[in-house]
């Protein structure tokens, strides 16, 4: 649904029980290793690294020597780069690999909790204190066997909480999970029992109590007990926010609130979820950004942009990417190939050979070339 499909935000991972950190900020420091910055560009950890990661809560995954370890914010490496592959840490946990291709869980210590439970073939990393385990079997009604899993969960004691026949479910989320079944898409609970049995063809995230859904051709909004809430009667919607959610019913979008009264009239030709007070939205195939009253508080001159940040909103104008304030004023000048959303006051963007890390004001705090592993946010 989102439009803005190169600027990368943190806020999209919001899901992780342990948030990602970014007081450190993992860059090259030459061309072939990796160390970390603070938000002042000084250089914190020197590595060396063949590679580095985001922190999650106090410990960063790190590559050395061809194997995957863990440091803390000090730099010291607290669990030995010692892995074949590892994921990043939530829930306190993560799934690593050794060198004999062994699958367990380690605490942030680096102690062995538990491996994957008798019968399970594959774990991923905990979500919300939940991981999905696939169980592999095959069928014959052919010459050549079909490969099938069967999906459950595990607690983080390493408990199978329960099993389901769905063809695939996904992450918890607030004790729900989306479930797919024979193609429709239903809820259940964090016991496996139904919320709402399958009868959909999408099922969105809930906003504000609220989820996008679809039924053939057409949007509408569930409320968390799986009960319709606003019909499926729009061609194209999105997720509900500061009260308001932009539907279209033909080529033109508005927005409705809880009850599915159109607040701001239908005008735009196309228009994005509201972030701080603010919504994008296009008229004549330029972006501006409406308040909620529908008041253009950003006239439409822009050829793209993403939602505020810290008081700033990233937009392209002129083919380069720069940065406005509430008012519209351009805070840094548009320059860049590709911008990202500000955290801590610091933010990342291209110039079609660097990756560049800036603050608020525009001041370049770190650069280092672009490289086929980027740690874009």
């Amino acid at each position: 649904m989102l439009k803005y499909i190169l600027i990368v935000s943190a806020f999209l991972f919001t899901k992780f029980s342990v948030s990602q950190s970014y007081d450190l900020l993992p860059v090259r420091t030459d061309s072939l290793h990796w160390g970390y910055i603070n938000t002042k560009g000084e250089v914190a950890i020197k590595g060396p690294f063949d590679d580095a990661y985001f922190f999650y809560g106090e410990r960063a995954r790190i590559k050395l020597n061809g194997r995957y370890g863990f440091i803390d914010k000090k730099g010291n490496m607290v669990i030995p780069a010692r892995y074949h592959l590892a994921h990043d840490f939530s829930c306190e946990l993560s799934l690593v690999e050794d060198s004999i291709y062994y699958e367990h869980f380690i605490d942030t210590k680096g102690e062995k909790l538990f491996g994957l439970p008798k019968g399970v073939d594959i774990a991923e990393p905990f979500i919300n204190g939940f991981s999905k385990v696939l169980s592999q079997y095959f069928t014959y009604e052919t010459k050549t066997p079909t490969q099938h899993y069967k999906i459950g969960f595990m607690n983080t004691n390493g408990d199978i909480v329960f099993a389901t026949d769905a063809d695939d479910v996904g992450d918890f989320d607030r004790g729900r999970a989306i479930i797919i079944k024979n193609k429709t898409l239903g809820l259940i609970d964090t016991t496996g029992n139904y919320i709402l049995k399958p009868k959909y063809d999408y099922i969105g995230t809930f906003c504000e109590g609220l989820a996008l859904v679809r039924k053939g051709k057409y949007y509408g909004y569930i409320d968390t007990a799986g009960k319709l809430a606003i019909k499926t009667k729009y061609i194209n919607a999105a997720d509900f926010a500061n009260g308001l959610a932009p539907i279209t019913l033909d080529s033109l979008w508005g927005y409705i609130n809880h009850k599915g009264k159109i607040i701001i009239p239908r005008e735009y030709m196309w228009a994005e979820s509201f972030s701080g007070g603010l919504a994008g939205v296009v008229l004549n195939k330029k972006w501006g950004m409406i308040d909620m009253t529908g008041y253009m508080k950003v006239r439409p001159i822009f050829d793209d942009y993403a939602p505020y940040s810290e008081g700033l909103a990233a937009v392209k104008y002129k083919q380069a990417w720069g940065y406005i304030d509430i008012d519209a004023v351009f805070k840094i000048e548009p320059q860049y190939t590709l911008a990202g959303s500000f955290i801590n006051g610091v933010t990342q963007v291209e110039d079609g050979v660097n990756n560049i890390y800036i603050d608020k004001t525009g001041r370049k705090i770190y650069s280092f070339r672009k490289h086929k592993k980027e740690h874009w946010w």
